[in-house]
């Protein structure tokens, strides 16, 4: 990630996120490209979604946890990359996993 990364921390310094923030959010970055082993601004809409469907469903983190990985990509989408669709892409399936998380399933549902 080198120069994204850099630019990403000179931005949130600006910002004065603090210390702990800024290391949150460039993880969820880091994760999510080392998920696809790409860069993250090489990917796209899809490859996002299957990360934050993986993290839900098989790592199977709690709401507050991917809400804070969401946070950071939307960040780096929004404030990094200009790519406003995958923030909210990122938005959307964060509200569908929390949906998922928080409805149980119907005997007679598809799930």
């Amino acid at each position: 990630m080198g120069i994204l990364r850099d630019r990403m921390i000179e931005e949130m310094k600006l910002r004065n996120f603090s210390p702990a923030t800024q290391e949150s959010y460039v993880y969820a970055v880091s994760r999510l490209a080392r998920y696809h082993k790409k860069s993250p601004d090489q990917l796209g809409r899809e490859n996002i979604r299957a990360f934050l469907v993986h993290l839900a469903t098989e790592r199977k983190l709690s709401p507050n946890s991917l809400t804070g990985y969401c946070s950071g990509l939307r960040f780096f989408y929004n404030e990094q990359i200009r790519q406003g669709d995958k923030v909210t892409l990122v938005t959307a399936v964060l509200a569908e996993l929390k949906l998922r998380q928080h409805t149980p399933h119907h005997p007679f549902s598809p799930h």
